[in-house]
């Protein structure tokens, strides 16, 4: 979800322009979120397939649970609603599951 999540911040796609301005934050720091959502996804992946050591696994995924943190509180900022309801108010549900997923992955590459 994360893959395709921060490569859309660099997909020039509507979704890509229109958020920044929506969430009220500068593109470059949109985009470096992306990067941010890329590095840890792919550290989840590269633990998952036993490449790296688990406390990089527990890092990527703690990362993500701070990223998502700031994206929940940039969509509560801008009065979006937990659900979506149609495109032009996104919600910050996605957001909540990665990081409650995140935080439950952290923990179980620590157990």
């Amino acid at each position: 979800m994360c893959l395709l999540s921060g490569a859309n911040k660099f997909s020039g796609s509507e979704l890509a322009r229109t958020t920044p301005e929506h969430l009220d934050i500068d593109p470059g720091r949109y985009r470096l979120a992306g990067v941010f959502e890329l590095i840890g996804a792919v550290g989840l992946v590269l633990a998952a397939l036993g490449v790296v050591a688990d406390w990089l696994g527990a890092a990527a995924a703690f990362g993500m649970c701070l990223l998502m943190a700031f994206a929940i509180a940039f969509h509560l900022r801008a009065g979006d609603p937990f659900a979506p309801k149609g495109s032009d108010s996104p919600g910050w549900a996605p957001a909540g599951f990665v990081l409650l997923l995140a935080a439950v992955t952290g923990i179980l590459i620590l157990a």
